[in-house]
């Protein structure tokens, strides 16, 4: 009886829901690295389609539109209401160590609640299989709401994956996983990048943290770095710098997006992103 399922006011089965699915999933640290605001349609993979397959999408406009209440999927992308939590292109070159690879396309509805409402499993074409991509929605039969959970439930498994390499590890590995751009890493780039107004609350209380941290690291840089040039003829802090792009991050040591430290004002950025990181 639904009675023996709660404990203490908490419903035991509520995980089970799409709203907590969402809300779970944003509540773990990992959510700000890989949720982005959908920005077009069709969805397309930037992998190269000569070893990844087409760049197309299975998930259809008529799929999403389904679970929109009567708004078109073109007027919830103006209105910024459709965010994708897409894995595929993170994790396609890895596939043969891991199982489905899952794109997620969220709904966040004027009453301010974020649904899953699409998910695409994919797999790399095979000589005996053409068909790589298969589209699962909530369904309202028996058959279609299980597949549903399972289908969550592989969304769940590469995140938890990839949180635990990409936040923990950072090793050989987790490193060729990483997706990041340091100069995306900090917060306010990072809160336009994925359209994180839907959570108001991490907005608010993260970018009370990041003005903190920013005031301390331009009261510490300033007491040590007075001159105008005291930054660029620091031998050892460009020498420190020069080995965080070079022996660090090696495979991405070229990569444009990496900011110069050319003044106090870059120190500062520099500082207060590795601090919020860390």
């Amino acid at each position: 009886m639904k009675s023996q399922l709660l404990y203490e006011g908490i419903d035991l089965h509520g995980y089970e829901t799409m709203n907590l699915h969402a809300r779970l999933w944003l509540g773990s640290t990992l959510w700000i690295l890989t949720i982005e605001i959908l920005k077009e349609f069709p969805i397309l993979s930037k992998l190269d389609p000569a070893v990844y397959s087409p760049p197309e999408s299975s998930i259809t406009k008529e799929l999403i539109e389904q679970e929109l209440h009567g708004m078109s999927v073109d007027k919830a992308i103006e209105e910024k209401r459709l965010f994708i939590l897409d894995f595929h292109d993170l994790l396609s070159p890895f596939i043969e160590r891991m199982n489905n690879l899952p794109g997620t396309v969220f709904f966040y509805s004027k009453t301010g609640i974020l649904t899953p409402i699409v998910i695409e499993l994919s797999l790399p074409p095979t000589p005996s299989s053409s068909r790589n991509k298969y589209v699962h929605t909530c369904g309202h039969d028996a058959t279609t709401h299980w597949i549903w959970k399972l289908a969550k439930a592989h969304v769940c498994s590469n995140d938890a994956g990839v949180h635990q390499l990409v936040n923990h590890c950072r090793g050989k590995y987790a490193m060729e996983l990483s997706s990041w751009w340091f100069d995306m890493e900090a917060l306010p780039a990072d809160l336009i990048r994925s359209g994180g107004s839907f959570s108001a609350r991490y907005a608010a209380d993260g970018l009370l943290i990041w003005s903190a941290i920013k005031e301390w690291v331009e009261f510490y840089v300033e007491h040590f770095y007075t001159e105008p040039d005291s930054v660029t003829s620091d031998v050892e802090l460009q020498a420190w710098w020069d080995e965080i792009k070079i022996k660090g991050h090696y495979d991405k040591r070229n990569e444009p997006w990496w900011p110069k430290l050319a003044s106090k004002d870059d120190l500062w950025d520099i500082l207060t992103t590795m601090i919020w990181t860390a």
